[in-house]
């Protein structure tokens, strides 16, 4: 794999997550902490219909002063950027290129073939540099905008962060989020239609690339961090965070940083909530009993085990 060449790296903090698990609740907070720009989930692909997006700040995304100024710098440079294609996901309509950009992160034999197939199959490194190009300039001009040196990127996939490192454009701190496996689990038969089989086996599958993807990406800087310690402790979690990627903490504090008034995000529904305080969701203590906790137990259990729980 050739690295991509750049005068200057930007410092880029990614939140590699399950879904679920509290990376927006983080992405707030960070986004507090002075010097960091952030959109939440820059890779965009779960907006529906564009016209009727709502933006963090309760404007539609489309007549948002924020993201009509960024499609406007953008178009200025010669990008053909909008708020409804963002080009930023890595993916492709040839089936091959996009099983390559888009699969998950395996073991060592996969990711050489992964890596082999993006070098010599035209398509396929055509599209990857195209979306690496996209994203590299939408982060400068975020960053411009927000007038930061910092840029974080909460959009949880394992495959595109080993796409955004092997390109040597930016200095990336991995942040390793992790929740309790049956909060997890709960959170999506809450949400979906999905039974806890369903439920705890997306769990297993993306833990697993996670795994596989620290492994891959042996090396790069990698912070660990759970939902529930952010929770018990904002302050001092946010802190340690600012100490691995170096920066200064001293402006943050917790109990001003949920404000989505001021913010641009996009991604999960809880970008909209009106949240006043941080508290610890264990509903799943009551919520997730008698043969669905059996069967989380028997299948998960140990990977939860794992984790610390």
């Amino acid at each position: 794999w050739q690295k991509m060449k750049k005068k200057r790296k930007r410092n880029l903090i990614y939140i590699m997550s399950p879904a679920r698990s509290g990376s927006t609740l983080l992405t707030y907070l960070l986004a507090n902490v002075e010097g960091i720009a952030t959109v939440g989930e820059l890779k965009a692909t779960e907006m529906g219909n564009v016209n009727e997006y709502i933006c963090s700040c309760g404007e539609k995304i489309t007549r948002c002063a924020f993201w009509t100024e960024l499609e406007e710098r953008l178009k200025s440079k010669g990008e053909d950027f909008s708020v409804g294609s963002m080009g930023t996901h890595f993916q492709d309509s040839s089936y091959l290129s996009n099983k390559l950009l888009r699969a998950a992160t395996r073991g060592w034999f996969f990711e050489r073939l992964r890596d082999f197939g993006l070098a010599i199959i035209p398509r396929a490194k055509e599209v990857l540099a195209e979306v690496l190009k996209r994203n590299d300039k939408v982060i400068e001009e975020i960053c411009e905008i927000q007038n930061c040196e910092v840029f974080l990127d909460d959009s949880k996939s394992p495959s595109r962060l080993k796409h955004m490192c092997n390109s040597g454009l930016w200095d990336i701190y991995i942040i390793s989020l992790h929740r309790d496996g049956r909060g997890v689990v709960t959170s999506y038969m809450k949400t979906t239609s999905y039974s806890v089989e369903k439920a705890a086996s997306e769990w297993l599958h993306i833990c697993k690339e996670i795994e596989a993807t620290k492994k891959e990406l042996y090396g790069e800087k990698i912070h660990s961090i759970s939902y529930e310690d952010i929770c018990r402790n904002p302050a001092y979690e946010i802190g340690k965070v600012c100490d691995f990627v170096g920066i200064s903490k001293q402006a943050f504090t917790a109990k001003n940083s949920l404000n989505q008034n001021d913010r641009h995000i996009i991604g999960n529904q809880m970008r909209l909530n009106q949240i006043t305080s941080i508290s610890l969701d264990e509903r799943w203590k009551e919520l997730l009993e008698g043969a669905d906790m059996e069967y989380f137990e028997k299948i998960a259990g140990p990977t939860n085990k794992a984790l610390g729980y």
